[in-house]
Order: C-alpha cells, then structure tokens, then sequence
C-alpha cells in the first residue's frame, strides 16, 4: 500500500509542479492561439487533478480525523480523480461548445 502512496504522491507533485510554467505560458502567449490552447487545457487538467487528490486526502485525513484501514486508504486519492476529472472534462468541453468562436 505504501508503493502505491508514495506513487500517487510522486505524480500528484509533478503534475502539480508543471502546473506553474504552464500557467505562465498560457497568460503570456497570444489568446486563442494554439500554444495558448494547448497549454490551457494542460494547465486546466492538471490542476483539477491536484486540486482533487489534495482535497480527497486533506479533507479525509485531517479534517474528519480518519485512520482509513488497509487498501482504502488509497481511496481519498483515487475516488475524487476518478469522478471529478471526467466531470471537469465535461464541464470544459461544453464551455468550449458554448463559446466556441468557429476557429478550428
């Protein structure tokens, strides 16, 4: 259980990590460009991955005080990625449906 913890730890850092220059890319490059977009949405998924493994194992583990028993201490990080990032997929695309401006 520990290998697969120190695993998700290993990537929720980076991802978290790339984050930062990715942002920075997406504010200063030209909007609607492709670097932008490109960027945009990497910036965009990656930070809804960190924001819900941190938020499954911040609010678990400290804020209800819980101790999860063997294999379901992976659950705090696994369950909020696997329901919320297909979610935020979701939501993002019919933004993108909405305001889509005819340029491919």
């Amino acid at each position: 259980m520990d290998a697969i913890y120190t695993l998700l730890y290993w990537v929720h850092v980076p991802v978290a990590v790339s984050c930062i220059p990715a942002f920075w890319i997406a504010v200063l490059t030209k909007k609607g460009g492709s670097a932008h977009v490109r960027v945009g949405r990497w910036f965009a998924y990656g930070m809804m991955f960190v924001a819900l493994t941190a938020f499954g194992v911040f609010f678990v583990g400290q804020l209800l005080g819980v101790r999860l028993p063997g294999a379901w201490q992976m659950a705090p990080w696994i369950l909020p990625t696997i329901v919320g990032v297909p979610a935020m997929v979701l939501w993002i695309r019919a933004y993108e449906r909405k305001f889509e401006t005819g340029r491919s």
